[in-house]
């Protein structure tokens, strides 16, 4: 039977995986939505623990405001440019396969930030899972030239806009990591403030989250004869992400941002087959050469980290 934490972890990977999806659907119709899908992130972040009292009042907080400041910086930028990278001819296989990266990400920030080493099967996981993203980027790079060189260079914006990603929130994570550690498992209290610290700066996206909000109402056909149907995908989508959020963060606080990032990564792997499955998405020998290498190498990775939950479940 599993325990509370594995089910969690099932339950997350279901519901980052739906996300990931109506994020795809909505890129295609409405680009200029990435925006829109952030803020309504940030607002059910906010909202939902008002309306359930499960935040603790300003005065009684666990974690310093002082600690929120580069949070909240990384936070916004990486999740607002995490959505708006699909509108830059980045095609969802390609995301997922390039933040599998965040492994490496990770262990570099790890070993900077609090001076970790590794064993050398992990190094060797990595190395792996690196080769396997450059191969499937080189790949999708190719049939992206193949449309043109604006194209491409549209395409190489977005390829820098998730290098930044990668670092950012393998930073992020540890910083978390490192509060959880000084500050007890205040999962609830991070999630909260993080967010309604960032929603002043959607004041400068005001406009393309307008543009967003009619293209919704336009939407055809109706549901239940007065609802446009992508309202339904964007109900959907409100409480999928919720889900997936609420579960990343319950993670962060029990187990380490490495053991998360495997988590993360196994969550990539269903959501790329799926993608390439409805959407059709191009994908060649190269990318599924990149595909197996990712995930072989963050299989390898994940070994320690299995053992451990298993020893824990044990005790």
């Amino acid at each position: 039977m599993m325990d509370v934490n594995t089910m969690i972890m099932v339950l997350t990977i279901g519901c980052c995986c739906g996300t990931g999806l109506i994020v795809e659907r909505f890129m295609k119709l409405l680009p200029e939505s990435a925006a829109f899908l952030t803020f309504v992130t940030y607002l059910s972040a906010v909202m939902l623990p008002l309306a359930t009292g499960s935040v603790p009042p300003i005065h009684r907080r666990r974690i310093p405001f002082g600690c929120y400041v580069t949070l909240v910086v990384l936070e916004y930028s990486v999740s607002l440019l995490n959505n708006m990278t699909l509108s830059y001819r980045v095609d969802m296989p390609t995301y997922l396969l390039f933040k599998s990266g965040n492994l490496f990400a990770s262990m570099v920030a790890s070993i900077v930030y609090f001076n970790r080493s590794y064993p050398l099967h992990k190094y060797l996981s990595v190395t792996m899972v690196t080769v396997g993203v450059i191969i499937s980027t080189m790949a999708s790079a190719d049939v992206v030239s193949q449309e043109g060189t604006a194209s491409y260079w549209v395409w190489v914006v977005g390829m820098v806009m998730m290098t930044y990603c990668l670092f950012g929130g393998a930073i992020m994570g540890l910083i978390q990591e490192k509060i959880y550690r000084e500050y007890g498992k205040c999962k609830d209290e991070l999630l909260f403030y993080i967010h309604l610290l960032g929603l002043p700066g959607f004041v400068l996206v005001r406009s393309q989250i307008a543009e967003t909000f009619r293209g919704l109402n336009a939407a055809e056909p109706l549901v239940l004869g007065f609802i446009p149907y992508l309202w339904v995908y964007f109900a959907l989508y409100v409480v999928l992400n919720i889900g997936c959020i609420k579960g990343i963060y319950h993670l962060l606080s029990e187990w380490s941002s490495l053991a998360v990032t495997m988590v993360t990564t196994v969550r990539k792997f269903f959501s790329l087959l799926l993608s390439v499955y409805i959407f059709s998405n191009p994908f060649t020998i190269r990318h599924w050469i990149g595909t197996v290498l990712v995930f072989l190498g963050s299989g390898l990775f994940s070994v320690d980290n299995l053992k451990i939950m298993k020893l824990n479940k044990e005790e």
